[in-house]
């Protein structure tokens, strides 16, 4: 799974670790590690150019951000699957790190 960030923000994302758990041609579930700790997923997007991509935000009770850019939403795009062959069927952010699941349209 290829992520771009489009918009660094106050959180943290440790592209460098990301671990596909599961696989197959109808499910994929990864897990991307985050530099910042507690933080939330705001919004995911369905874009009608074919991509997903979904924002992190800060909470209250989020660690090791960006300082210089607090209240600032960090969004991701995911590269390699397209809107019009997968969707997301579930993403959280939990304190150390944002599970998706990706579901296919065939």
């Amino acid at each position: 799974m290829k992520l771009r960030i489009t918009k660094q923000g106050a959180p943290i994302i440790n592209l460098d670790s990301i671990a596909i758990l599961y696989e197959n041609e109808k499910v994929i579930l990864a897990e991307i590690d985050m530099f910042s700790k507690n933080c939330s997923i705001g919004y995911v997007v369905f874009g009608s150019d074919g991509k997903l991509g979904f924002e992190v935000i800060e909470t209250q009770y989020s660690l090791h951000l960006d300082e210089s850019k607090l209240g600032e939403p960090t969004e991701v795009l995911i590269e390699d699957y397209s809107s019009k062959a997968w969707d997301i069927f579930m993403i959280e952010c939990s304190r150390y790190t944002i599970r998706i699941v990706l579901l296919s349209r065939n």
